[in-house]
Formats: C-alpha cells, structure tokens, sequence
C-alpha cells in the first residue's frame, strides 16, 4: 500500500461562526452553573465557586458584575440551535426599565476578583435582554446571539471539562439591586440551550472515465454535512484507491490527484476499479461512498484505417516524385 499523504487534524480546536438556523427539530436543556458570584472593581464583594451563592447587579453606589460558569460536558454529538440565560428576578428594590448585557468571561484563567470584574465586562458581547420592575419574582430569558452560540458549540467540541463562562453587565437609570439573592438555588441561573443530534455526513464521488497513461482527478465535493446551518462541515477525505479495505490518502480538501505512475503503484491498469471515499465531519461521524473508474485501453487502429493511411501515404508519394 503506498500512502500519499497523512493530516492530523485538531477538531477541537476549529471554530465556526453559527448561523442560527430554525430550531423546530431541537430538543432543550437546562444547566445550573457550576459557579457564580459578583465583583466590584476594588475586589470587594467577591463570591467565588460555589453554586450556592448569591448575586445581584447595583445599578446604584459601586458597580458590580455577575459572572456565569457552566460545565457542558454532559452534552456530546450535538449541535447548539439557540440558547439563553435563565435568571430569576427575586427583588422589587428598583424602578424603570433595565438592560443585562452578557459579556464572554474567560474561564481559562484563574478566578480573582479583580481580573474577573475586568473580564466581565470586556469580552465579546454574547447576549442582551431588557426587563421592568414591575417583573419582580419572574424569570426571563436573555437570549444568546450568533457569537454566544458559537462560543456555547466550540466549548461543547473542546472535550472534557469544558466551561462556558458569562460575565453580566446592568444599566438602567435608577434603582439599587436586580437580581437579588438566589438563596442558594442554583436553578434561578440556568443555562438553557436548545440542541439537535448531529448526523452522519453525506459522501459522494463522480466516477471517472480516462485512457491508460492518462492522469485522474478523484472528486468528492459532492459530500455534503446534514448539519452545516449549525456549523458542522467535513473535515477529513480518505481515499481507498485499490478497494482492499485501507485508506491509503487522507486530506481536509474533497479532490485528490493521482498520476499514470500512482494508478500503476496501486496496479490500476485497464477495467474497471472500485474506489472508495470516506468523510468525516467534526464530531467524527464518517460516512462512505464507492464510485467506479473506467481506465480503457488505447484501441488499435483498424484494418481499414491502416488501409487508408497506407494509401494516403502511396498518393502522397507519387505526387512527390512528378
């Protein structure tokens, strides 16, 4: 077998922009955080891991930031279709309208309450939602925006303890508190995400049709993702070239070039030869395909051409000599 080239690939590590498509075929979910607390910018008030603690948002004196932190480990093969912020308003101890702005909170590096409140309120804007104070006892939802699910679906891909953090931000033009005082249930700050099993990619190649001694270009863009709205796509094609059983190519790209030279290596003379394609998607679902290449043999010249070229030649002869 020869083997014409090997790619590792990272699917951890690439990231999509989700274009949030309908999510009339997804299922939800609900995650209480794994930690949540509020800082100040001084570090006063700190509240750090536990899921018990409480938090509020001033939106007089002081300025405070919330912060989020979610363990999406228990959700695998599947896509993110929309998601939001659940938070309980327990307090009537403000007026007017408020807006919460959902921020990225980087949960790669270490908590302290100085560089959390910094976080808080400086990453990438992942979410809003406006509520009154009128509301006081209900919940509401902030839904997450394109980036916010992106970020949700990359931490989901990462593996293992994967985190995704949210950093709270309250303006509002009067009023001491929002959201105050979970009393230790957790459920009062969920996490909710709508989500769709992912599915087996689609492989297809064309089949191709060449003369001996002729090169090929072996096409599988025609594969296609089932759940590329939500940010899934291909990331590997191999390639069975000979049809026993092992894939002797691999690449990120649908096309691959084989040569006269490579065809004869493989012992791909003329007839006609299954080949077979194999993609991957980035959850590692894979799917196959066998197309057929016809490599035809040069046809030998007939009887009655050689006869005719025969008596070209003959004309051509005697023209010459007169």
């Amino acid at each position: 077998m020869k083997t014409i080239t090997t790619f590792t690939f990272l699917l951890a590590a690439l990231a999509v922009t989700i274009d949030c498509p309908p999510a009339a075929h997804a299922s939800h979910t609900a995650i209480n955080p794994t930690y949540r607390g509020y800082t100040s910018g001084s570090g006063s008030n700190w509240r750090g891991y536990s899921p018990n603690n409480f938090y509020y948002t001033k939106t007089s004196g002081p300025a405070y930031r919330n912060f989020f932190v979610y363990d999406l480990s228990s959700l695998n093969n599947v896509w993110i279709s929309n998601g939001s912020l659940r938070l309980r308003n327990g307090t009537t101890n403000y007026t007017g309208t408020k807006t919460l702005t959902l921020r990225d909170f980087d949960v790669s590096s270490a908590f302290s309450p100085a560089a959390s409140y910094g976080d808080a309120g400086s990453g990438a804007i992942l979410g809003s939602g406006t509520f009154a104070g009128s509301n006081s006892g209900q919940y509401f939802n902030f839904n997450l925006n394109s980036t916010g699910l992106s970020s949700v679906q990359n931490a989901i891909l990462a593996g293992g303890t994967n985190y995704f953090g949210l950093g709270g931000i309250l303006t509002a033009p009067s009023g001491r508190y929002a959201f105050d005082y979970t009393r230790g249930n957790p459920a009062d700050s969920q996490l909710e995400l709508g989500r769709v099993p992912n599915s087996n990619p689609i492989a297809y190649s064309d089949d191709k049709s060449i003369l001996v001694g002729e090169d090929v270009l072996l096409d599988g863009s025609g594969s296609s993702d089932v759940n590329s709205n939500y940010g899934d796509l291909i990331v590997s094609y191999e390639w069975d070239i000979d049809n026993n059983g092992s894939f002797d190519a691999s690449s990120p790209f649908p096309t691959l070039g084989l040569s006269d030279v490579d065809l004869a290596s493989y012992g791909l003379g003329a007839g006609i030869h299954d080949v077979r394609l194999k993609v991957t998607d980035r959850w590692g679902a894979t799917s196959l395909y066998t197309s057929s290449l016809e490599i035809a043999a040069i046809p030998e010249p007939s009887t009655l051409l050689m006869g005719v070229l025969a008596g070209l030649g003959m004309l051509v002869r005697r023209r010459r000599n007169k």
